[in-house]
């Protein structure tokens, strides 16, 4: 019996590893619908056909990260200002105003003071002798995260860093690499690379290579026999399928997360070279993941 093959390549996607993250980078366009893929109108088995991908996998690490400082009380500065009935004294500030470097904090008897850092105004108290600022300096503030001891390893001062906050994402730095291995981690200090309140938590992703580009193919297309791993020709001709079992090696499995839906492929390490055709069969209601 001859039976209709449904075709399908790759998209440009996002694919999470247990190690962190990878990205494919290819062409993509799924030639079938739901509605005939996963409920043909003959309730029998069916084969769908495809192709040997390459992916360019980036191996990148995703960690949490929460802001805060060095030590305890290094990000309050406290500005002091003594007065009396003579003195001049202009306050242009309110409680939440920031401040960049050069800007004006007071102006003293004629004479302008200005921040040295990205501050930010906490409080301001004032009595007939003094008026104090109480200052948030974003400038000692980090991100603080911790990686197991095998990524420690691959990482430098020179690893790549996104920050990830409020829907934004901005490029770091390393400012630390602590040396101290606690239940198997490392703790690293980054840049803060925007203004942010002590105690607030950032998605954090190291690049820890430039990427390698491997073969891989969907599930569907994987079957094991005695212990092995195979996929499966078409030899048939003239519409006619019949199948093939040829032995491959596998490497990582690759999870793709797009939103709330996840696909998975296998790498190919030996056995398959890129856009070689593979088939496979697959049993009526039986739903591809």
């Amino acid at each position: 019996m001859r039976n209709k093959l449904m075709m399908f390549f790759l998209v440009v996607i996002l694919i999470s590893l247990s190690s962190g993250i990878a990205y494919i980078y290819g062409s993509n366009a799924i030639l079938w619908d739901d509605e005939t893929l996963f409920n043909p109108s003959e309730e029998e088995p069916y084969y769908i056909e495809g192709q040997v991908l390459k992916m360019v996998v980036l191996d990148e690490l995703i960690a949490d990260g929460i802001v805060a400082s060095e030590d305890e009380e290094g990000y309050e500065e406290i500005v002091a200002i003594a007065k009396d009935k003579s003195t001049k004294l202009e306050l242009g500030l309110k409680v939440g105003d920031e401040l960049s470097p050069g800007d004006i904090l007071y102006k003293l008897n004629g004479k302008s003071y200005t921040a040295k850092n990205n501050l930010r105004v906490v409080r301001i108290n004032e009595t007939d002798k003094e008026l104090k600022l109480f200052l948030l300096n974003y400038d000692n503030l980090y991100v603080f995260t911790e990686v197991s001891y095998s990524d420690y390893k691959k990482m430098s001062l020179n690893t790549p860093v996104q920050i990830t906050f409020d829907e934004s994402t901005y490029q770091g730095s390393i400012h630390y690499i602590d040396y101290q291995v606690v239940d198997n981690k490392i703790q690293i200090i980054v840049d803060s690379p925007a203004k942010m309140l002590p105690g607030t938590e950032v998605g954090i992703k190291f690049e820890l290579s430039k990427g390698k580009e491997v073969l891989c193919v969907l599930p569907e297309f994987v079957s094991i026999q005695a212990g092995s791993h195979y996929v499966h020709k078409n030899i048939g001709t003239d519409g006619d399928i019949i199948l093939e079992p040829k032995e491959i090696e596998l490497g990582d499995k690759i999870e793709i997360q797009e939103g709330a839906d996840k696909t998975y492929y296998y790498e190919i390490l030996e056995g398959l070279v890129e856009g070689e055709k593979i088939i496979a069969k697959v049993e009526y209601g039986a739903k591809l993941e």
